[in-house]
């Protein structure tokens, strides 16, 4: 192995470099105080981003909301939610 290619390889076909995106993604078992923690909140994340793309919102508009966070559909809600009030302010005018 070369040095320059890190502890996991080179990628290619079969295992391809992770994007930055996906890392976003991705969720640290520390994060949610274990693996229980995690099912709970890729299950509720995995509900949330089914009923925002029903919606015509892409997963990929939540990517700066820190998706694999702790905290992450409150803070989807929050953005939403200052979407509406200025999408009516804008609309009353």
């Amino acid at each position: 192995m070369n040095q320059d290619d890190g502890e996991y390889g080179v990628p290619d076909e079969e295992s391809p470099e992770i994007t930055d995106e996906e890392w976003l993604w991705f969720v640290r078992a520390e994060d949610f105080d274990g693996f229980a923690g995690v099912h709970a909140f890729l299950r509720e994340r995995e509900d949330f981003l089914r009923e925002a793309e029903a919606a015509g919102i892409p997963r990929t508009a939540f990517l700066s909301l820190e998706p694999n966070k702790p905290g992450f559909i409150r803070r989807a809600t929050e953005a939403l939610e200052a979407a509406a009030r200025a999408g009516r302010l804008h609309a009353a005018e």
